[in-house]
């Protein structure tokens, strides 16, 4: 038979935790009891530094997130501008871009989720924006969850249909992710 402590506070000795169990050790939690929140990391948030200029129509193009905001485990890569966690999870990624006032009536702008090289599924992993009027601004933004191993990567792409090419505005523009907590 198991022992049992019955107590109504256990109060830290010193130092700043109190440790139940050792290593490898499944505690059981009852009730209403709860564990400290975990952290959303890695995480990280990029920005377009500079105006990305001569984004060719009907080709998808690598959008150059390629300045820091912040990075908590130093997985945001600016030279290749892609995400590799190195800790497989679930990740909220976000991202959003704008072009400059260059579509015209009726044209649009989408972004695109790409996992490994590939997009993700059409139907989810990307976004488009009409142009409403001519010489128009256009904002692209999206969000997902997206299942990544320690080794996947996240990039983001865009296609336009202008038909010259077009300039994506410095301003407005990020890429981020954490890993949600739990998954």
């Amino acid at each position: 038979m198991a022992s049992q402590i019955k107590v109504n506070e256990i109060i830290k000795q010193s130092g700043s935790s109190i440790s139940i169990g050792e290593s490898g050790d499944t505690i059981n939690l009852a009730g209403s009891a709860y564990a400290a929140a975990g952290v959303n990391t890695p995480a990280f948030m990029a920005r377009i530094g500079s105006d990305q200029g001569s984004v060719a129509s009907g080709s998808f193009v690598k959008l150059n997130y390629d300045t820091e905001i912040f990075d908590s485990d130093g997985k945001y890569d600016t030279s290749n501008k892609r995400f590799t966690p190195t800790v497989a999870g679930k990740y909220f990624c976000t991202y959003a871009f704008r072009t400059l006032d260059e579509l015209d009536d009726g044209e649009y702008a989408q972004g695109y989720f790409y996992k490994n090289g590939s997009a993700i599924s059409p139907d989810m992993g990307f976004q488009r924006s009409y142009s409403p009027a001519s010489n128009q601004v256009v904002t692209v933004a999206n969000s997902m969850i997206i299942e990544l191993d320690a080794d996947d990567y996240v990039e983001i792409y865009m296609l336009h249909n202008e038909g010259t090419s077009i300039t994506i505005d410095d301003k407005s523009s990020h890429f981020s992710a954490f890993k949600l907590i739990g998954a």
